[in-house]
């Protein structure tokens, strides 16, 4: 049996398998080493995310033990602002969010040095900050959430 490499995120994460995607990559330099698993579900954010993690834990954790590493790639649609889509969440829901999604994993015995977080992808930050003082909104996107997350929860 090999050790597993869990991909657990949103559609980034889903569609890394495709031809050139960054989730194909990590397979190919890991074949023969270990079973890289995508875990990507279109469209979910850290609120849907943290809901299906027990089942996704329970199948791929089998035995316990058995995932060597995570890679987390959650946040983008945890961004979309709220005028634009509902789904959107604040600086506040995501970072109880990832936070309760990287304790699950740790207390499904991944170490959080077995863990890998990824932010989102680069976006156009000064367009996006425009349009979000433009709204009234704080602007929400990746470093600076990771970095807020493992800041306030001392996680790591």
């Amino acid at each position: 049996m090999f050790p597993k490499l869990v991909l657990f995120g949103d559609s980034i994460t889903q569609e890394s398998f495709s031809e050139g995607g960054w989730g194909a990559t990590v397979a190919d330099h890991f074949q023969r080493k270990c079973d890289v698993l995508n875990r990507g579900f279109c469209g979910y954010t850290t609120a849907f995310s943290k809901l299906i993690l027990p089942k996704v834990l329970q199948c791929d954790n089998s035995p316990k033990g058995s995932i060597a590493a995570a890679v987390i790639l959650l946040g983008s649609n945890d961004a979309i602002l709220e005028d634009i889509e509902p789904r959107g969440l604040s600086v506040e829901e995501y970072v109880a969010n990832l936070t309760d999604i990287l304790t699950q994993f740790m207390n499904d015995g991944i170490a959080a040095n077995q863990l890998i977080l990824l932010t989102p992808p680069a976006i156009s930050e000064v367009m996006y900050e425009k349009h979000c003082h433009e709204m009234g909104k704080q602007p929400l996107y990746g470093i600076m959430l990771i970095k807020k997350a493992i800041l306030k929860k001392g996680i790591f």
